[in-house]
Parts: structure tokens; sequence; C-alpha cells
């Protein structure tokens, strides 16, 4: 890029043939892209907890004693 300032403390340097830059440069991301980001990460964590309590065998339980036949305890109640 050519300029005409003299003052070339404003402009910024040419990198240097030797170390070219490698990879992607980056840019600022918008805040809305970093929040769905960032939600769809949570939602993501949330889905394998909901899967992981899923697969977890549920214990069994074991009867209680089935209650008192309440006909049997009128009589002690009326005596």
């Amino acid at each position: 890029m050519q300029h005409d300032s003299q003052n070339c403390d404003d402009v910024a340097p040419v990198p240097s043939p030797a170390a070219p830059q490698q990879g992607l440069r980056s840019c600022p991301v918008p805040p809305a892209v970093l929040k769905a980001r960032n939600d769809h990460q949570k939602y993501l964590d949330l889905l394998d907890m909901i899967n992981s309590i899923e697969q977890t065998p549920v214990p069994k339980i074991e009867e209680e004693d089935p209650p008192a036949d309440p006909e049997a305890n009128e009589e002690e109640i009326l005596v």
C-alpha cells in the first residue's frame, strides 16, 4: 500500500518476507456469536448430563410387608 505521509509512525510496518505469517488471521468475534457458542456449549453439557442419568441403572426397591388388614384392627379398636 502506498501513502503520502512522511510520518511513518502511524503506518503499520510491512511484514518481512523472511517470516511470513502462518495460519489464519483472527478478527473480533461479535458478542452475539460468542453468546451463541456459549449457550450451545451449555446445551451440549446439559444433554450429556441427561443422557448419563438416563443410562444409570435404577436400583430395585424391595417391597415392604403388605399393610395389615384394616378389618382385623377394627375388632381391637371396638373392644
